[in-house]
């Protein structure tokens, strides 16, 4: 009896009892904060965007930078140089969801918030996952929709870089987006300077970085954090053949919004269906700031059509 009176109190919450209510409302909540922690993008990703997003569309700006003028210029001009710049519109147009069906007897003793409880780190991984693999596929110039094909878009510059060691590999990726000089920036701090290896990469890396006795870093712990003051990044989810991408922070938007699914009973069914829908875009912001190399020996970009220059060749992903 007591199990069946645990059952019914737990049932009666989806017939929107505050108090049941309160309990999904904090497990979604759980699953949302989560997923923003466990996200490498969501470290760098840009955040400075504008608009309304249940309009499907957010806005974020680019400006280039200040230059010096002669004193004396805006005075006898009687004005300032007027700011410059561009906006890119990032459409919150991928449409996913995550929904599971579970019978009566599975929530019997926890209920539907008991049971999502469970199955908040499956629902973690499964948008942790879908996020940054579409992330650094659109920094590689591809892009996966809502129903999973994958298409062409702007990305970064791929760079073919010499060097035998796969630190080599990095600071040379790290050097170009380092000394990277156009209209809007005049080189790259490191510490904004996000590196990303495929998991075999990092452990070579790792390896590396335990050789040396005398590094600022503690070899006894997972992660090694930053290398001549970039960040460095396992990825589980990099796209297949990369072993570096480098990008600047803010270089790729992404905005998330997620909504709450109030489980119900399947109609003329014992079973009940939770989870949640999310909505997503994901666009290059600053292209001029992702650069990213396959591993050695893989086909590249540079290799069909791209210009050699110095110890790197490089070739920009098609615009579209």
């Amino acid at each position: 009896m007591a199990i069946d009176s645990l059952n019914l109190v737990k049932l009666s919450d989806l017939a929107g009892t505050e108090d049941g209510k309160l309990k999904l409302a904090e497990e979604y909540k759980g699953i949302i904060e989560n997923v923003g922690r466990r996200t490498i993008s969501s470290l760098f990703k840009n955040q400075r965007l504008s608009g309304d997003p249940q309009a499907g569309t957010l806005v974020a700006k680019r400006f280039a930078s200040a230059k010096s003028e002669e004193y004396g210029t805006a005075r006898k001009a009687r004005k300032g140089k007027p700011g410059r710049g561009f906006e890119v519109a990032v459409d919150i147009d991928i449409d996913k969801e995550i929904m599971e069906e579970y019978e009566e007897k599975d929530i019997r003793l926890g209920g539907i918030p008991g049971l999502l409880s469970e199955r908040r780190t499956a629902i973690t991984r499964a948008m942790v996952r879908e996020l940054d693999e579409n992330f650094f596929l659109v920094a590689v110039g591809k892009r996966k929709e809502s129903d999973g094909t994958v298409g062409t878009v702007a990305g970064g510059t791929e760079v073919t870089v010499s060097g035998d060691t796969i630190k080599d590999r990095v600071t040379a990726v790290v050097m170009k987006l380092h000394t990277q000089k156009n209209e809007f920036v005049d080189g790259i701090e490191k510490e904004d300077i996000h590196v990303v290896l495929s998991p075999e990469a990092y452990e070579e890396m790792r390896d590396y970085i335990d050789t040396k006795g005398n590094a600022n870093i503690k070899t006894d712990v997972a992660e090694f954090g930053r290398y001549h003051g970039a960040w460095i990044y396992s990825n589980v989810h990099q796209p297949e053949g990369v072993e570096i991408i480098a990008m600047c922070t803010g270089a790729i938007a992404e905005p998330v919004m997620a909504d709450e699914y109030q489980a119900k009973q399947i109609e003329l069914s014992n079973a009940y269906a939770i989870g949640m829908f999310f909505h997503y875009g994901c666009k290059v912001v600053m292209p001029d700031l992702i650069f990213f190399s396959k591993k050695p020996g893989a086909a590249s970009a540079s290799e069909t059509g791209g210009e050699s220059g110095g110890t790197t060749r490089a070739k920009s992903t098609k615009l579209s």
